[in-house]
């Protein structure tokens, strides 16, 4: 496996939102509320935190650390429950506005492939759905979490 660059990251980024976005607006009420595989929360809610990350700046990210003590677990669900809120519909919208932006917490962009690779796989496996993840997106998840 080989570490890819920034570039090639956002647009596996973006084709992997794109192509989730279109997962979750087939989703029928019932899969929304259905849990997800992130213990705790329901599917709106895992796709509530994967829109929120989406949306993420450095600037926000530090903010709401500092609102929440600087405990990364507890801003983390505090943001998903918050967006997970918003109807599934303005979460599907959201991911597709998404598909184009470069902004991200302070953290390596290849975390933010991980976060819509590993989710997807997290609403998709509890409701028996086959998430379309690229093989490339995959494989650069696993040369990350590699490393």
């Amino acid at each position: 496996m080989q570490k890819i660059d920034e570039r090639t990251a956002w647009r596996l980024i973006h084709a992997e939102r794109a192509t989730f976005a279109d997962v979750l607006a087939a989703l029928t009420p019932e899969q929304w509320a259905a849990p997800s595989l992130c213990h705790g929360w329901s599917v709106q809610q895992t796709a509530g935190h994967i829109v929120a990350g989406a949306e993420q700046t450095r600037r926000r990210f530090v903010g709401h650390m500092a609102a929440n003590a600087f405990r990364f677990n507890v801003m983390i669900d505090r943001d998903a429950r918050r967006a997970g809120a918003a109807p599934p519909v303005e979460l599907v919208e959201r991911l597709r506005s998404r598909t184009t932006t470069t902004n991200h917490p302070p953290a390596p962009v290849t975390t933010m492939l991980g976060e819509i690779v590993v989710h997807a796989q997290d609403i998709c496996q509890p409701l028996g759905l086959v998430t379309r993840t690229s093989p490339e997106a995959v494989s650069a998840c696993l040369e990350m979490y590699a490393n």
